[in-house]
């Protein structure tokens, strides 16, 4: 039986016992509040279920990612990383570009794998002031930093052999 429907009985009911018409008008424009809150309450419980499945099916990717399970990071994504973690403060492109001797495009490239998987966060977005910008700021979060522990033997061995070859 549908909110309406209830609503439907409710006032039938309150018809039968002998109520006045104000206490059943009453009682119907509540039943009718009420049915119109449980619509929309189970529309928002269908929307917070496919947010949960949505989230849960992204935690569990980011989980396979991290027990090295999913796609590794490539050995400077890991290695730049490595280095929000070691910093443990706010990161800007530059920095990454100028520790590791990169370009901006590349430390930038670096940056996004990194926020795509969400092992790091934007802390400071890019403004723009009188004397030219102020670039964003990054820093690592508990996902980054677990990926870190949990991977850091197999990232530090993929790296020494990239730089071998």
């Amino acid at each position: 039986m549908g909110p309406e429907e209830i609503v439907q009985e409710v006032v039938r009911i309150a018809l039968g016992t002998g109520l006045s018409e104000d206490v059943v008008y009453l009682l119907e424009t509540k039943a009718t509040a009420l049915a119109w809150q449980i619509n929309e309450l189970e529309k928002q419980n269908a929307e917070l279920q496919q947010e949960n499945h949505r989230l849960l099916v992204e935690l569990q990717s980011l989980h396979a990612g991290a027990n090295g399970r999913g796609e590794d990071l490539d050995p400077k994504t890991g290695e730049i990383l490595k280095y929000f973690y070691d910093q443990n403060r706010d990161v800007s492109d530059f920095e990454i570009a100028t520790h590791f001797q990169l370009d901006m495009k590349t430390a930038s490239k670096h940056t996004e794998v990194l926020l795509k998987r969400r092992l790091i966060e934007v802390t400071w977005e890019e403004i723009q002031t009188w004397h030219g910008n102020c670039p964003p700021l990054f820093c690592i979060v508990d996902a980054g930093r677990n990926y870190i522990r949990s991977n850091w033997a197999k990232m530090r061995t993929r790296i020494e052999q990239s730089a071998k070859g």
